[in-house]
């Protein structure tokens, strides 16, 4: 298992941007005093932005690919975290440690950005071949219904009421990383 003496060796983290950059390796990590050369001159004091197809950034550590963000929750507390590290303001790129948090995938899934696929407007609503928008809520993979109104503004009170009573994030439903 990664440690934080090691993130530590290979990183510098700053908490205010969210940057990790790689350090300066010590020779003992290449086979040959060229390729230690080589791999400090080309890669030591560059930023990792290197993005998997979720649009998360990665970092590759002794062969292994790990999530930036679990990285830097190491790099900061010394702990490789157990459940899912949430980015507050839904921006996966931004590595602030004030934007990071640990929580359970139930507590993660209450701080979700609207879908790009939503063609309400507003999480939690559809709107039906009646016109009408059904309202509903996801807790602990539990779906409740919320009923059927005749407003899109009627239906997001009732959701929004909904997340306060279940305790979503302020940010759960919003596009405030775009």
């Amino acid at each position: 298992m990664i440690t934080q003496k090691l993130v530590k060796e290979f990183f510098d983290y700053n908490p205010t941007t969210g940057a990790l950059f790689r350090k300066e390796r010590d020779l003992k990590w290449f086979p040959s005093k060229a390729t230690w050369k080589m791999w400090n001159k080309r890669f030591a004091n560059q930023e990792l932005d290197r993005k998997n197809d979720k649009g998360y950034k990665r970092v590759f550590i002794e062969g292994v690919d790990y999530p930036l963000h679990r990285i830097i929750w190491l790099w900061m507390t010394g702990v490789f975290p157990e459940n899912q590290i949430d980015h507050i303001n839904q921006n996966k790129t931004d590595n602030k440690w004030e934007n990071l948090r640990e929580v359970k995938n139930s507590e993660n899934c209450k701080n979700q950005k609207l879908r790009s696929t939503n063609k309400t407007g507003i999480i939690g609503t559809h709107k039906l071949p009646s016109g009408n928008i059904r309202a509903s809520i996801t807790v602990n993979g539990l779906r409740i219904k919320l009923g059927t109104y005749t407003s899109l503004e009627e239906a997001r009170l009732v959701r929004k009421t909904a997340e306060q009573k279940y305790g979503f994030h302020k940010n759960h439903g919003s596009n405030i990383s775009q």
